[in-house]
């Protein structure tokens, strides 16, 4: 298997929040973090914030750039 992309989600919204389940669930993606926009959705869990029932352990922030400082492949 090919080394995973490393990726940063920005925005949990309606389209965000599809995007952000598909990211969880393929195993060619590393979640590197996700960006929200407001202070209620920040420090939440991805998997949270995605509406599912598990813990991914990527935190979400409203620093985006602490999120490009970690150098990811791509950004959704």
């Amino acid at each position: 298997m090919a080394t995973p992309l490393k990726v940063i989600l920005i925005g949990t919204g309606g389209v965000g929040g599809h995007a952000l389940r598909g990211l969880i669930a393929n195993p060619q993606y590393k979640r590197a973090g996700v960006w929200v926009s407001s202070d209620a959705k920040a420090a939440r869990d991805a998997g949270e914030l995605a509406g599912l029932d598990i813990s991914t352990e990527v935190i979400a922030t409203t620093d985006l750039d602490a999120l490009l400082a970690n150098k990811p492949d791509c950004a959704v």
